[in-house]
C-alpha cells in the first residue's frame, strides 16, 4: 500500500518534467488565461478592438503606428478594477483595484512621434477549489500573479495616410503559487509551490493605413515572452523532498491582429478585428528541468 502511494505521488510530483519539452500538470494553471483586458479609456469603450485607433496615446500598446497621427501632446492615466469571479472548472478569482495604462506620447518632428507607457495588462487572483480526486484527496491552492509591461514606442509618417511603429518592451513576470493534495484526514500527499520575478524583453511592429478620412485600417504583430520560475515538492505524508528545485519556463503567446475602423458619424464609431495568437506546440507553460526531481531512493 506504502509502495502504491508513493509511486502516485512521485508520478504527480515529476510527471511535468520528465520530459525536455513538456507542458506542467501543476493544477494552480487550470484558470489561468492570457487575456489582455483594455487598460485605457478609449479602448475600454471599443471593446479592444483598438489596432486601427489613431490620434490616441493609448496607441502605444495597441499599434505603435497609430502614433503618428497625433495632433498634440497627450498624457493618459487611469485605474482598472476588476471584479471577482468564478471559472468553469470553480476556481476562484479574487477582485482586484490598481494601476490600469498610463502613457506620455508627442511629437519629435512634423512625420516622428515618440512615447512611452507602463501598464498592467494581467492581474490574477485565483484561489482553487477542493475538487475531489480519484484517489480520496482534493486539490487545494491558490495563484497570484501579475504582468507589468514597461515600453518605449516611435511612429513614422511614410506617406501621407500610411503611418508605421515599432515598440520595446520590459515585461515583468510576478508569481506565486501553492497547492497540495489533502486527504479527509493526515497530512498532504503532496505539496508543490512556485515562485519566481523575471523581466524579458519583447518587440512589437505595426501599420496604419487611412484610405479615406473615415476608414483606418491597422495590423500589428505582437511579440510574447517567455519567463523562467522555480518550483519544489515535498510529500508531508512521505516526509521526503520530492524536487529540490527545478525551473520551468512560462509562456506568454504573441500574436498578429488586423483591424478595420469605419467612423460612421463624428460620435459613431465601427470595428471588426481579427486576432491570430501564436502557441509555440500548444504549450504555455513548459518545464525544463535539470533532472533535479527524482524519486527518493527508499520508494523504489
Amino acid at each position: 500500500m506504502r509502495a502504491a502511494l508513493a509511486a502516485a505521488v512521485v508520478s504527480a510530483a515529476v510527471a511535468a518534467g520528465t520530459v525536455a519539452e513538456a507542458q506542467t500538470t501543476d493544477i494552480f494553471f487550470r484558470s489561468w488565461r492570457w487575456l489582455k483586458e483594455p487598460a485605457a479609456g478609449r479602448a475600454a469603450g471599443l471593446a479592444g478592438a483598438t489596432t486601427a485607433l489613431a490620434d490616441d496615446a493609448s496607441s502605444l500598446e495597441a499599434n505603435p503606428a497609430g502614433l503618428s497621427t497625433l495632433t498634440r501632446a497627450e498624457v493618459i492615466g487611469t485605474v482598472v478594477g476588476r471584479s471577482s469571479g468564478r471559472t468553469r472548472v470553480g476556481d476562484s478569482l479574487g477582485a482586484t483595484t490598481g494601476m490600469g495604462f498610463v502613457a506620455l506620447a508627442g511629437r519629435i518632428t512634423s512625420r516622428w512621434t515618440a512615447g512611452a507607457y507602463v501598464v498592467e495588462p494581467v492581474v490574477t487572483r485565483i484561489d482553487l477549489a477542493p475538487l475531489p480526486l480519484p484517489d480520496g484527496t482534493r486539490d487545494q491552492g491558490s495563484l497570484d500573479g501579475t504582468v507589468r509591461d514597461l515600453g518605449l514606442a516611435t511612429a513614422f509618417e511614410v506617406a501621407e495616410h500610411v503611418h508605421v511603429g515599432a515598440r520595446l518592451s520590459a515585461v515583468r513576470l510576478s508569481l506565486a503559487g501553492d497547492y497540495r493534495r489533502q486527504p479527509e484526514a493526515g497530512p498532504p500527499r503532496l505539496e508543490v509551490a512556485t515562485r519566481g520575478r523575471e523581466t524579458r524583453v519583447a518587440t512589437s511592429f505595426g501599420l496604419l493605413y487611412e484610405p479615406t478620412p473615415a476608414v483606418r485600417i491597422g495590423l500589428v504583430t505582437l511579440g510574447g515572452a517567455t519567463w523562467r520560475l522555480e518550483r519544489t515538492a515535498t510529500s508531508p505524508s512521505l516526509e521526503t523532498t520530492l524536487d529540490p528545485g527545478s525551473a520551468y519556463d512560462v509562456r506568454q503567446p504573441g500574436g498578429r491582429t488586423a483591424d478595420d475602423l469605419d467612423g460612421v458619424t463624428s460620435a459613431l464609431e465601427l470595428t471588426c478585428q481579427r486576432q491570430v495568437v501564436d502557441v509555440p506546440s500548444g504549450r504555455l507553460v513548459d518545464v525544463r528541468r535539470d533532472d533535479q526531481a527524482q524519486p527518493h531512493p527508499s520508494l523504489v
